[in-house]
């Protein structure tokens, strides 16, 4: 893709308690660069929502 990193995590962190979101946050770029995670608990919805994400990462770096 890019060479930055993108993850979901769910792992309660202290770092990230201020996260409205917590546990559930999302690295956004870098390890450090962390914000809110809205992808759904449902193991099934959630894989499916992240593909997206990554999807149109794919598709806006073919359009560059």
């Amino acid at each position: 893709m890019d060479g930055f990193i993108y993850r979901h995590d769910n792992a309660p962190h202290e770092s990230w308690k201020i996260i409205k979101t917590f546990p559930k946050h999302f690295h956004n770029r870098y390890e450090p660069s962390v914000e809110e995670s809205f992808i759904s608990d449902n193991l099934k919805d959630g894989l499916r929502e992240f593909l997206y994400f990554v999807k149109d990462k794919i598709r806006k770096k073919e359009v560059e």
